[in-house]
């Protein structure tokens, strides 16, 4: 994991209350650490692929994880 993404994981979860997590695992993108990562209950990443600029990510009904990223152009 770089510093940079690290660094901003840890700048936001200090505004939340000592303890406070989320109560689910979830899907995320951090389009200026140039990642799309998994995210454990607990707080542990899961997996990260990297990618230029995500913008938007979605777990499907089926189970697999799609994502869009600014950097993709359509010919």
């Amino acid at each position: 994991m770089n510093s940079r993404f690290s660094w901003r994981v840890v700048a936001a979860l200090s505004f939340f209350p000592a303890g406070a997590r989320a109560a689910h695992p979830f899907l995320c993108t951090d389009s200026y650490g140039n990642a799309v990562s998994a995210v454990s209950a607990d707080g542990r990443i899961l997996w990260r692929h990297v990618c230029q600029h995500p913008q938007d990510c979605w777990v499907l009904a089926n189970g697999p994880t799609c994502f869009v990223t600014r950097a993709a152009h359509w010919r």
